[in-house]
This record gives C-alpha cells, structure tokens and sequence, in this order.
C-alpha cells in the first residue's frame, strides 16, 4: 500500500493543524508513535494485525476529530487483496463420491438390528440367569389337592 492509496497525508495534514506532534499524540491516546508514522505514511507493512490496527485508527481519528468510517474503509480495502490472496488455496480437494441411496437405508437397518441384539443379549445374560427356576415352572394341581376340607366349611359344629 502506499501513500496515494491510504490518505494517511490527511491524517498528518490534520494532526499539524491542530498543532501536535507525534509524542503529543502519543502522549494523549497511547497509540504507538510507530503506528501513527506508519499510518501518516500509508505503510501497512510496518502495522499490528488488522483488529489493532482498526481500534489504534479509529482512535487516532476521534482525536483529531474526523469521521473515522471512510478512513477504515479505506484501510480495509488496501489490505483486503492482500488477504485474500492469502486463503486462495492452490490445491483443490479431492472429489467426493456420492453415496448410493440404498446405502443410508442399509445403514439405518443395521443400526435397529444391533439394538435388536444388544437388547436380547442383556435380556439372556442379565436378567434370565437371576430368575429362580422354580418360578418357571408350572405346577398342575390334582382334585384332590383342590378339594376343601368338610371340617373347614364349618360342617362339624
């Protein structure tokens, strides 16, 4: 970037208008003197990282009293091919296959087949060794057995 894209001459114009210098300036918001130099200069090679960069400007503005939106702008769009060109990729990725439609449903039915499984091999090891074998069992009783006792229905009194 250099000084006829960045209007950092505008920032310096101002700035000696209102009759500070650099260490004034510095002394007042605490924005780094390198930082306004680079900035009065157009050099954005030599700034912070560009959240910095933002806030020290925006700072920087206020206290000369500008707007600080079209500067902001403006460094943004001087720095922005710069970053772009940085995420470009040169590879491109490999292609993807798509997945037959059959696959999915082949999937879901093994998924409720092993939940199937899962629940009778908890059922077969868990719970059915714990159950007393005698309550299995059925037991018939005879006639006999099921008769009542004449001395039980009161009979005998």
């Amino acid at each position: 970037m250099n000084e006829s894209t960045f209007p950092g001459n505008e920032l310096r114009a101002r700035r000696e208008e209102l009759g500070f210098s650099v260490d004034d300036v510095y002394r007042k918001i605490r924005v780094p003197i390198s930082v306004i130099q680079s900035l009065e200069t157009g050099d954005v090679h030599n700034l912070p990282s560009a959240c910095y960069t933002v806030g020290f400007l925006k700072t920087y503005c206020v206290f000369l009293e500008l707007s600080p939106n079209r500067f902001v702008d403006t460094y943004q769009a001087c720095i922005r091919p710069t970053t772009r060109f940085l995420r470009r990729s040169t590879t491109t990725p490999a292609k993807q296959t798509p997945r037959p439609k059959w696959m999915a449903e082949a999937m879901a039915w093994v998924a409720v087949s092993m939940v199937i499984a899962l629940g009778w091999f908890a059922y077969a090891v868990v719970v059915r060794p714990n159950a007393d074998p005698a309550e299995q069992q059925a037991h018939a009783d005879t006639a006999e057995d099921l008769r009542v006792p004449a001395s039980s229905l009161g009979a005998g009194e």
